[in-house]
């Protein structure tokens, strides 16, 4: 039985606290329902409560984007003149391929596995709403949909959630360049697409306005371009460096 749950704070880009405590100053709210959809989501994990698979709460979706306000940056171009890289963006392989991490949206976990057996080596907890995942640097990164925020685990010497950073507008889809060590991140909400460094403080360094419903994103590492995809009007839009 779920006791009463308060409003709570968490600052924006805080380091993830190791108990009361060590608790950070507060900077933002994050809603009591938020707290409730946390808890709800690890009762429904495996072996945690009495749901069934069949019983766990949906994925994470692309927040519904409103008409545009802005003008797209860069080059914008009918998407079947571009080929946009396909594969799954919940799972990743790590350690030279070895490991593989992987996100389970529905369990609302992630999952690092041994690439050969499909073992289970380490499990974490990744936020309210997890919709897709990047690698970079010995850090994983995994957007939170419905928690508004950028996940950063680390994976040695242990899987470990150590930050969250606060990015307003239902981050979604992300992408790595890795010869920039760039990140790529969609605000489906918003119609934005935003870069930050893939390192232990990625916050926005760049912002730029979206096509609209951006619910896809992949990165040229020869170029640096960034290509998104805008299901609404079926274009594929171009920012290059």
């Amino acid at each position: 039985m779920l006791g009463r749950v308060s409003a709570h704070r968490v600052p924006d880009g805080s380091r993830v606290g190791r108990g009361a405590a060590g608790a950070p100053a507060s900077r933002r709210w994050i809603p009591a329902r938020r707290a409730v959809a946390a808890i709800l989501a690890s009762a429904a994990l495996p072996g945690c409560g009495t749901l069934s698979r069949d019983q766990l709460p949906p994925p994470a979706r692309p927040a519904a984007s409103p008409p545009l306000q802005a003008a797209p940056a860069g080059r914008v171009v009918p998407a079947d003149t571009v080929r946009m890289p396909t594969g799954p963006r919940d799972r990743v392989a790590i350690d030279g391929g070895r490991r593989v991490a992987i996100l389970r949206r529905r369990e609302r976990v992630l999952d690092i596995v041994d690439a050969r057996s499909g073992r289970r080596l380490a499990r974490a907890g990744a936020g309210i709403g997890p919709a897709q995942i990047a690698a970079h640097g010995g850090r994983l990164y995994v957007t939170d949909t419905e928690g508004d925020a950028l996940l950063v685990f680390v994976v040695r010497p242990a899987l470990e959630l150590v930050r969250r950073v606060f990015l307003a507008g239902a981050p979604y889809a992300i992408a790595v360049d890795p010869v920039r060590e760039q990140l790529w991140i969609t605000l489906t909400r918003r119609n934005e697409v935003v870069e930050a460094p893939a390192h232990a403080l990625p916050f926005p360094s760049a912002r730029w306005p979206a096509v609209r419903q951006p619910d896809a994103i992949a990165v040229d590492s020869g170029t640096g371009t960034a290509l998104i995809a805008g299901r609404s009007a079926g274009v594929v839009q171009a920012i290059a460096p």
